[in-house]
């Protein structure tokens, strides 16, 4: 049994998707349409009872949820595919950095997308507040994001001692949410990393997959 990863394209599962691809591993790929609402379904609550995406089952049958847990755990298997640095500095600035795009960067989509979730019920002004919710995501977005730029500071990737969990995750979230004019402008480092990424031989069929 290889992996099998459960996913949509342009959705999270691309992180891991990508990072599976980077490793050189066979993976079986079952779509769940968030457009149509399949991960809400009994049959996919029976994987993820949070219903949510990625979900990856491993070869030896483990179910892994959390995009972030899911790369740490694929570095952890794999530490030939150098996903995660060898030096105690490096490795740690790599969690670090993950950590903090995965709970100050990701969760800001949920708001972004789908404002009505945190709106108080009876409200009488659902659009204006959903509005007002979802431009606040924006900023906060953005301002959290210039954290990531600044601390992405070698070339061509995050870190100096090459391609990593950095780059695969900040390449896939900074596709959402984000105006391509601010990201140009305002994270060269990072707009940059993810063009890599994208041309990258390895990965290119799994990005126009996700993002062409």
């Amino acid at each position: 049994m290889g992996y099998i990863l459960y996913g949509d394209p342009g959705s999270g599962s691309a992180i891991v998707e990508l990072a599976l691809a980077e490793i050189g591993v066979e993976v079986e790929l079952r779509d769940v349409s968030l457009d149509d609402g399949q991960q809400g379904s009994q049959e996919y609550a029976a994987v993820n009872s949070q219903q949510k995406l990625p979900s990856l089952i491993t070869p030896n049958g483990t179910t892994l949820t959390e995009s972030a847990a899911i790369l740490l755990t694929l570095a952890e298997r794999h530490p030939e595919s150098g996903l995660l640095p060898e030096a105690a500095r490096d490795r740690a600035l790599a969690m670090r950095w993950l950590l903090f795009m995965a709970t100050e960067l990701y969760p800001i989509i949920e708001f972004h997308d789908y404002p009505e979730r945190f709106q108080p019920e009876g409200d009488d002004t659902p659009s204006a507040r959903r509005d007002e919710l979802r431009k606040h995501a924006t900023m906060i977005w953005q301002r959290r994001w210039l954290l990531v730029e600044k601390a992405a500071d070698a070339d061509p990737w995050f870190q100096s001692c090459g391609l990593g969990v950095l780059d695969i995750y900040a390449a896939v979230l900074c596709q959402w949410a984000m105006d391509d004019e601010w990201r140009s402008t305002m994270m060269p480092r990072v707009s940059a990393i993810a063009e890599r990424i994208a041309a990258r031989e390895s990965l290119q069929r799994v990005w126009k997959r996700h993002f062409a």
